[in-house]
């Protein structure tokens, strides 16, 4: 096996190189809705994007679902923090839904009508 890219390589741990490769099949989305579901055996997200949305009702189109273990979801969280927390150092506290209702609903509006939205 080929040694891993030096930009490839995340850690070395008692002798063992961990590395990462972008899979052939690897796909870009762009996603702004989430379905959370869990079973007894494992933990599910299903990531969607609004592609419609009326005065009565919104629409989502699913995009990707990603299951895994209870134990690795509990990492996945964990290393997200450390993400949004060097981010928020980097950039400024990300606030959610900070402005009122309405502006919301016309921001929101406005990106459904943008061409590739």
């Amino acid at each position: 096996m080929a040694e891993p890219e030096k930009d490839a390589v995340l850690a070395t741990v008692s002798g063992v190189t961990a590395a990462r490769e972008l899979s052939p099949d690897s796909k870009f989305y762009y996603v702004n809705t989430l379905h959370a579901g869990v079973t007894a055996f494992d933990l599910g997200l299903t990531f969607g994007r609004l592609v419609q949305r009326t005065e009565t009702m919104a629409v989502a189109q699913d995009q990707c679902e990603i299951r895994m273990s209870p134990q690795f979801f509990k990492l996945v969280v964990a290393q997200m923090q450390k993400m949004i927390g060097a981010y928020e150092a980097q950039f400024g506290a990300v606030s959610v839904a900070d402005k009122p209702p309405e502006e919301i609903k016309a921001a929101f509006e406005k990106a459904l009508r943008a061409p590739n939205a």
